[in-house]
């Protein structure tokens, strides 16, 4: 006699399984283009940053006034943080696009972690935390994946993408 309780049993074939253990495979192109996007835009945000950095430093060095009452000092302050968030953003952008090209052709698993990892810096600004921090849980659960890092270990032999993903969803 049968359990009217039990959990109903699956007929799906075993190969199954593989199929959708491997959907994180499709995930790695999507994910590289959303790393050179949020690249494009902290290199944008480190531009904007380090032009501010530099044209503080530039008005305080010519001796320009300030607001009323403001220390020179307080204003190198200011020079020094937009110039650091600046170069953090060039540096994590440009880092996050070049992760991002060598990713969509399965190569670079481990750059693309440090990529994600490092984009964090720019949580700092508020404007860069949302998108760091979703795209870090997101391309953790992807790039941690084990059929990920066969792909990327078929990439890395030389295999085009495209049969790449062939051979993991066939």
């Amino acid at each position: 006699m049968e359990n009217p309780y039990s959990a109903p049993r699956s007929e799906a074939p075993a190969e199954d399984a593989f199929v959708r253990s491997s959907r994180w495979v499709r995930h790695v192109g999507f994910l590289a283009a959303a790393q050179m996007v949020v690249g494009a835009l902290e290199a944008l945000l480190g531009i904007a940053g380090t032009a501010m950095g530099v044209l503080i430093a530039v008005a305080v060095g010519r001796g320009v006034p300030g607001a009323a009452g403001v220390p020179p000092a307080t204003l190198w302050m200011g020079a020094g943080f937009y110039l650091a968030i600046g170069l953090a953003g060039l540096a994590t952008g440009g880092l996050r696009i070049f992760a991002g090209i060598r990713n969509l052709k399965y190569r670079g698993r481990v750059l693309g972690i440090v990529a994600l990892s490092l984009g964090l810096l720019t949580a700092v600004t508020v404007f860069c935390a949302p998108t760091s921090i979703a795209l870090l849980i997101y391309g953790l659960i992807v790039y941690l994946d084990s059929d990920v890092a066969k792909a990327f270990d078929m990439g890395n032999q030389g295999l085009p993408p495209h049969e790449i993903r062939a051979r993991l969803s066939a």
